[in-house]
């Protein structure tokens, strides 16, 4: 037994390492890097860090940074949005230059900018910006415009308000003329939008008679005008079929598939609900008066019409002399 037992130890001094010949491989495994950005989950799972708590209070101070900083934008958007409609019609704020000068409103969406809107969905057909309202200082006399030069010129403030008192009798006398002519002004842009409104409805008339085909029309949504005993409306329809007069006469009336009536602000129409017949009717060629129309899909019955407020406008101005341009609608 005693000599199996030195044998044994011989052998086991005499035997190399397995690593030495190449029978064992050791992979040195390195500790990760520990950094000082350290990360809390939001939701049930690992946790990494040296101070939980500390790391919990950031996030919270951060989070509480983050929605201030919304309620402040979100505050100085509503004061930009106040001054402007404040100072629309008139202006009756008490600063030397009216604080709604520079800002500007988007007909289509009516957001209030110091730029012209940029959404895709208030641009026109052809891809142009709208035509953005100015404010009422925007339009005023030679007044206002020395206001303005006196205050982006801060050196010479006092030779300006030298000049602005001594001219302060001849602003009064002409404070008519201006009236006068911001009256004309209103009067002309409101003649060139009946003009374009009426050139529009010309031209979709000649588009849905012959000789277009029908199988062209069909599925194109128009604006039409519905009137009962009470008052007019405007609507937007899908055209579902057209009736003419004879085989190559103009055409007689079309069955349209209507949207329900907008009753408040915004491009966004619904459709009459599924479970419900359809708001479908007859019109003549004369109560069809623009289109067809863009109109995209956003949902199961609702569609958004980016030129609705425009045609809304240009309407409301026809409607104001219904017995001159609306009279066989």
């Amino acid at each position: 037994m005693e000599k199996a037992q030195e044998i044994i130890a011989r052998l086991q001094n005499s035997t190399p390492p397995l690593e030495e010949i190449g029978l064992l491989t050791v992979r040195k495994v390195t500790p990760k890097d520990v950094t000082k950005n350290v990360r809390v989950t939001q939701v049930h799972g690992s946790m990494e860090g040296k101070d939980v708590l500390k790391l919990a209070m950031k996030i919270r101070l951060d989070k509480e940074i983050k929605e201030q900083s919304q309620k402040d934008s979100a505050l100085k958007r509503n004061d930009i949005k106040n001054a402007f409609f404040r100072c629309k019609m008139n202006c009756v704020c008490d600063s030397t230059v009216c604080d709604a000068i520079k800002l500007k409103e988007c007909p289509i969406c009516h957001n209030v900018l110091k730029s012209k809107c940029r959404k895709i969905s208030c641009q026109n057909e052809n891809g142009e910006k709208p035509v953005m309202i100015l404010p009422a200082a925007a339009k005023a006399g030679p007044s206002i415009q020395r206001k303005l030069q006196m205050s982006e010129e801060s050196d010479d403030s006092d030779i300006e308000l030298e000049k602005l008192s001594e001219s302060e009798s001849d602003d009064s006398e002409n404070d008519k003329d201006d009236t006068e002519e911001s009256e004309n002004e209103k009067d002309e842009s409101e003649n060139i939008v009946i003009s374009e409104a009426i050139s529009t409805m010309i031209q979709t008339q000649k588009i849905i008679n012959p000789p277009t085909k029908e199988k062209d029309l069909i599925g194109k949504w128009f604006a039409v005008v519905f009137n009962n005993k009470r008052k007019r409306s405007l609507f937007i329809a899908k055209l579902q079929k057209r009736f003419l007069l004879d085989k190559d006469g103009p055409a007689d009336e079309f069955l349209m598939r209507c949207l329900k009536p907008k009753t408040d602000s915004g491009i966004i129409l619904e459709d009459t609900p599924k479970h419900l017949p359809p708001d479908e009717g007859m019109f003549s060629v004369s109560q069809i008066i623009a289109g067809p129309l863009k109109v995209i899909p956003k949902g199961p019955t609702s569609f958004m019409i980016p030129e609705y407020e425009n045609i809304l406008a240009k309407y409301r101005l026809l409607d104001k002399e219904k017995e001159k341009y609306l009279k066989y609608v």
